[in-house]
């Protein structure tokens, strides 16, 4: 049930990337069994492969990384300007109740 919930909770992109390791994983099995090849080539075929599925994902990986640093960036820079106007709006109070209090007095 635990495993079940923790799928529902991945995201799409990381649905997609553990999707596309598993089928090309298949894809690789499937090939050494069905490979022409004799076994030095097979490896060797099967290390470039690799090496290129793992260069993809990487490519994957730092391209969502780039876009999640991007809207961070952004969220921090909103968050800064509302805090920079929350400010001046409670500045702006403090000043209007010191005035008020002196004309109490």
């Amino acid at each position: 049930m635990y495993h079940t919930q923790t799928i529902y909770n991945m995201s799409t992109e990381s649905k997609v990337i553990i999707g596309f390791t598993a089928a090309a994983l298949a894809g690789i099995g499937i090939g050494m069994l069905l490979a022409p090849y004799s076994g030095n080539e097979s490896r060797e075929k099967l290390r470039q492969g690799t090496n290129n599925i793992a260069n993809k994902l990487l490519d994957m990986v730092n391209t969502n990384g780039q876009a999640l640093k991007e809207k961070a960036e952004d969220a921090i820079g909103q968050a800064k300007t509302a805090y920079q106007n929350a400010k001046g709006h409670a500045m702006d109070e403090v000043e209007n109740a010191k005035k008020e209090l002196k004309r109490a007095v």
